[in-house]
């Protein structure tokens, strides 16, 4: 994680390794790799995909029903999902009828493979209709350029909840210091939603 004192990258420990800062989350209690069952119930997942007990964080997580414009967006994602998949399903029963493909045909099953993941995950977030909020506090925000597909990431690094990658609208208008109340898929892990709020106890 980024430190919020002297903002070097760190280990998550209790606190900082360069500054000695403490940390909101200490998590240097070994945790176990994969905790299932009841042992689940006692663990919040964060956005990066990291378990984190309940005890160590001192991060809360709350429910609440989708909005309008969060419903739309399940909407048209699933949209464009059904569309791709019945464009690809078409595509190989061409490449079939015409007796050609092989390996073709794979690489584009496994694209196909992948839409439907894609569809199931939108389509299960939207039947349930809720989703994760987290209130924390931004400590820095950064632009990464990746080399291998010169696409820039956007990242913004919290107090508790770490390094979470941004969209780029909210990127461009985030201010480090302030606490933001931000909105989660339960299956997509995507942000939907970034707003700044008062305090953390909102």
């Amino acid at each position: 994680m980024k430190c919020p004192n002297c903002h070097k990258i760190v280990e998550n420990l209790s606190r900082c390794s360069n500054c000695r800062w403490p940390f909101y989350a200490p998590i240097d209690t070994p945790l176990p790799s994969q905790p299932v069952g009841e042992a689940l119930k006692d663990f919040i997942q964060l956005p990066s995909g990291q378990l984190l007990h309940v005890d160590y964080g001192k991060l809360t997580l709350t429910m609440i029903p989708l909005t309008r414009a969060q419903k739309k967006y399940y909407l048209s994602m699933i949209g464009v999902s059904i569309a791709l998949l019945l464009l690809i399903l078409t595509f190989i029963g061409l490449l079939i009828s015409a007796g050609d493909g092989g390996i073709f045909i794979v690489f584009i099953g496994i694209i196909g493979l992948l839409v439907a993941w894609m569809l199931l995950i939108h389509s299960l977030d939207l039947v349930r209709g809720l989703a994760q909020i987290y209130v924390d506090r931004l400590i820095d925000i950064e632009i990464y350029q990746a080399k291998y597909n010169n696409r820039s990431y956007c990242f913004g690094y919290f107090e508790r909840l770490g390094r979470v990658e941004l969209p780029r609208h909210y990127y461009k208008t985030a201010v480090k210091g302030m606490v933001y109340r931000l909105t989660y898929g339960l299956n997509i892990r995507r942000l939907l939603d970034m707003e700044q709020v008062a305090s953390l106890a909102e």
